[in-house]
């Protein structure tokens, strides 16, 4: 408490007095005391610290005792809050400095704030953690996430390690990163010549002619598509294949039938048909076998019937036929009365090889060409000279014609029947005369032959030769 002596009355609690001379407590005597007053600690006195009064005397001018403001000499630097204490001052430093008086620099690395071995860097109110790889944050707390950067490209998936990643790359890609395409040729996957061509995630693989598959590892089998067809049998060579062929089939694949034609097979201008596995010949008549190639023996068959002679043509035959058969093939008998051998109305009967002529009555022979003249004595001096041949003359055929056996005179036969010895007589009439004793001197000597003449033979009579242009009657 301050004390003054010189006071009269009570001071403040926190003011004392000290005076030099003792004065009476509560004497109103002055005393010319120099009154001295402090305040205690912590506190400040107002206005003047000493007072001078009279002993016994008093004054109301005393100090008081103000709470001194530690603050008031800003003790708080680098911007720090002082704050005014009992006898004392606190400074609230701004973050970086400390100190009663924030006079130093805040150590923020003092509390070693960086951990996993992080190296902490003291900073104006802050401190920076150097972390070793692996670890980030401020204090270096935590793994770092090498994902967080999406390293791992073309959809590979990343995987955190400690102060790595792994990424698990799709197919096609590698690398890091996933970066790169993968090289799927680069293992040589191709044999047998083959060439690979990169693909993503893939590889193709272009094989040689013979090979296939995915490496062009095996042999391409040419007969799985079964090239041959129409029953041929396929065998499977490298890059190829064969076809046999069932007979009637060629080509590559037993496509086309077998030209069989195409060999010119038929000769002799036979004309070739196409068959399947075969041909057939048309051969020009006169021809025959497979080939056309030999000649048809016409004979062969036997043809001429009746004991005819076969005699083999080109495309034909003939026979020669025995006597009484005639036609192509022998097998008709002659008709020797198709001529008509039978004259003077004489009735032909076919025989074989041969005829028979029935004659009417009056002419005779084979062909009933004689007068059939009776074996008389009939004169025949009055056979007119003309009917008479000449000893070279050849009668011509006559006619049988028939006389009366009478007394009939042929003398008055004219002599124009009579042939001259060098002249061929016309066709003539044989007549019969009866073998009476008719006298022929009246025959036309022109019917007479000459004596070179030969009378046909006649049956019953004299044979007479008759020219049809004159009437007369030759009795040889």
């Amino acid at each position: 408490m301050p004390k003054a002596d010189c006071y009269v009355g009570e001071l403040p609690g926190n003011l004392t007095s000290l005076i030099n001379d003792t004065c009476e407590t509560n004497a109103n005597v002055p005393c010319n005391t120099v009154c001295m007053f402090k305040c205690d600690e912590g506190y400040t006195i107002t206005h003047n610290k000493s007072i001078i009064c009279k002993i016994g005397m008093f004054t109301p001018d005393i100090p008081s005792c103000n709470e001194t403001d530690e603050c008031a000499s800003n003790p708080c630097v680098n911007n720090g809050t002082c704050v005014d204490l009992l006898n004392d001052y606190n400074c609230t430093c701004v973050p970086g400095y400390e100190d009663k008086n924030c006079q130093n620099e805040t150590d923020e690395c003092a509390s070693n704030p960086c951990v996993n071995n992080g190296t902490c860097v003291d900073l104006l109110n802050d401190y920076n953690c150097t972390c070793v790889p692996g670890y980030e944050d401020k204090n270096c707390q935590n793994e770092t996430d090498e994902c967080a950067s999406n390293p791992c490209v073309n959809n590979g998936t990343c995987v955190d390690l400690l102060n790595d990643y792994n990424c698990t790359c799709v197919p096609g890609y590698e690398d890091k990163n996933c970066q790169n395409e993968t090289d799927e040729c680069a293992s040589n996957p191709c044999v047998n010549n083959g060439t690979c061509v990169d693909l993503l995630n893939d590889y193709n693989c272009t094989c040689v002619p013979g090979y296939e598959d995915k490496n062009c590892q095996n042999e391409t089998d040419e007969c799985a598509s079964n090239p041959c067809v129409n029953n041929g049998t396929c065998v499977d060579l490298l890059n190829d294949y064969n076809c046999t062929c069932v007979p009637g089939y060629e080509d590559k694949n037993c496509q086309n039938e077998t030209d069989e034609c195409a060999s010119n097979p038929c000769v002799n201008n036979g004309t070739c048909v196409d068959l399947l596995n075969d041909y057939n010949c048309t051969c020009v008549p006169g021809y025959e076998d497979k080939n056309c190639q030999n000649e048809t023996d016409e004979c062969a068959s036997n043809p001429c019937v009746n004991n005819g002679t076969c005699v083999d043509l080109l495309n034909d035959y003939n026979c020669t036929c025995v006597p009484g058969y005639e036609d192509k093939n022998c097998q008709n008998e002659t008709d020797e009365c198709a001529s008509n051998p039978c004259v003077n109305n004489g009735t032909c009967v076919d025989l074989l090889n041969d005829y028979n002529c029935t004659c009417v009555p009056g002419y005779e022979d084979k062909n009933c060409q004689n007068v059939t003249v009776p074996s008389t004595g009939t004169s025949a001096s009055n056979t007119p000279t003309e009917l008479m041949s000449s000893p070279l003359s050849t009668p011509s055929p006559t006619e049988l014609v028939t006389v009366p056996s009478t007394g009939t005179p042929a003398s008055n036969t004219p002599t124009g029947l009579m042939s001259s010895p060098s002249s061929t007589p016309s066709p003539t009439k044989s007549v019969t005369v009866p073998s009476t004793g008719t006298p022929a001197s009246n025959t036309p000597t022109g019917l007479m032959s000459s004596p070179s003449s030969t009378p046909s033979p006649t049956k019953s009579g004299k044979r007479l030769l008759i020219n049809p242009d004159i009437h007369g009657a030759i009795v040889p």
